[in-house]
C-alpha cells in the first residue's frame, strides 16, 4: 500500500522528523490518524494523543479518543481481577490507570472546538461541565456488581487479616496491601476500611519502603470515591 507514493513506514517516519522538528499541531494530528489507519497499537496512539494535547489542550475530540483508550484498558484489568488474585504489580497499574483516567475524564470546564473536529481554524469557547463520577462506572449496572462482589473478594476484612498475617515475601506482601490499597481509594474512597487499615498499619508505615507508603498516601490525597458501600 502508497500514500503519495511512499510506503507507509516510509511516511510514518517522514512524519515522526515533522513531528520532531517543530513543535506545531498538524504533523501530530496527521501522525495520529495515520496511527489510527495503520498503526492501531494503543500505548503508541495513546502517547500520540497525549501529545496533541499538549500543544492543543482544547481539543476535546482528541481528549475523548484518549479516554476511550484509557476505558478499555480499565475494562480489560478489571476482568483480570474478576478472574484472578492478581499480583502486586497488577494492582499497581490498575491505581495509575484509574488515576490518569480520572485527571483526563474528570475536568470541570475546558474549551472545545467549534466545529468538534479539533482542527485549527475557527474556535468557540464552551463551558463543559463533567459528572465526578464517569460514564462507565454508572451507566450499566455491571460496575456496581463488580465493586459490590470485590468487597468480599479482595477488600473483606478476613482477606486483609490474613495478608498481614502472611509470613512469607514481606515486601511483596506489603506491595500488594498498598497497591490494593490505593486502587481501593479510587473505588470507594480514603476512608475505606481497607484503606485505613493499611495505612494506619505499622507494617507499611514503619516498614522499609517508604517508596510504598509514598505511593499509598499520594492515591489518599488525590482519591476519587466511586462507590459508597460501607
Amino acid at each position: 500500500m502508497k500514500i503519495g507514493g511512499l510506503v507507509v513506514d516510509e511516511a510514518m517516519k517522514v512524519v515522526e522528523e515533522m513531528c520532531n522538528k517543530v513543535h506545531e499541531i498538524k504533523p501530530f494530528r496527521i501522525k495520529a490518524a495515520m496511527m489510527e489507519t495503520f498503526h492501531q497499537n494503543n500505548d503508541l496512539l495513546a502517547k500520540c494523543y497525549e501529545d496533541i494535547l499538549k500543544i492543543d489542550p482544547s481539543c476535546v475530540t482528541t481528549l475523548k479518543k484518549l479516554i476511550v483508550i484509557r476505558e478499555s484498558l480499565i475494562e480489560m484489568i478489571a476482568l483480570h481481577v474478576e478472574a484472578s488474585f492478581p499480583e502486586p504489580i497488577i494492582w499497581k497499574e490498575f491505581a495509575e490507570i484509574l488515576i490518569l483516567f480520572f485527571e483526563n475524564a474528570d475536568e470541570d470546564r475546558m474549551s472545545v472546538c467549534l466545529d468538534g473536529s479539533g482542527e485549527e481554524g475557527s474556535q468557540q469557547t464552551y463551558s463543559v461541565r463533567y459528572n465526578s463520577t464517569p460514564r462507565m462506572f454508572t451507566e450499566t449496572s455491571s460496575w456496581t456488581l463488580r465493586a459490590k462482589w470485590w468487597l468480599n473478594r479482595h477488600f473483606s476484612p478476613e482477606i486483609l487479616e490474613a495478608e498481614m498475617r502472611n509470613g512469607t515475601g514481606y515486601l511483596e506482601m506489603m506491595r500488594l496491601m498498598s497497591y490494593k490499597a490505593a486502587c481501593a481509594c479510587r473505588i470507594y474512597g480514603p476512608e475505606f476500611g481497607y484503606v485505613t487499615k493499611v495505612y494506619g498499619s505499622r507494617l507499611v508505615k514503619y516498614s522499609n519502603s517508604l517508596e510504598l507508603f509514598n505511593f499509598l498516601q499520594r492515591h489518599r490525597h488525590n482519591w476519587n470515591r466511586i462507590y459508597n458501600l460501607e
